[in-house]
């Protein structure tokens, strides 16, 4: 049985992130093969995932099995004044 430790992520996993990510959109793209993988450019995700969490201060949570991330989620806490605290996706 595998059992995942969940923590806290950051800055320094992006690498793991957007390995991930490129896995997962690969595997994605054979099934449809309408989806475009031209950004499929690990530079890129890299520092697309490093801007979330510079400039909208995301936080996120990774699934790591023996220390390996093998999931993660990311968003950022807002404050809605109409609709109290949300955890939101960055835009």
């Amino acid at each position: 049985m595998i059992f995942c430790e969940f923590k806290q992520i950051s800055n320094n996993d992006v690498p793991a992130m957007a390995d991930l990510l490129i896995c997962r959109q690969n595997l994605e793209s054979n099934e449809f093969p309408f989806l475009r993988n031209s950004c499929l450019n690990t530079k890129y995700i890299e520092d697309l995932l490093e801007k979330l969490f510079i400039n909208s201060k995301a936080i996120g949570l990774g699934a790591f099995v023996n220390d390996e991330l093998v999931g993660y989620i990311v968003g950022r806490i807002k404050i809605d004044h109409e609709r109290g605290m949300a955890f939101t996706r960055p835009k």
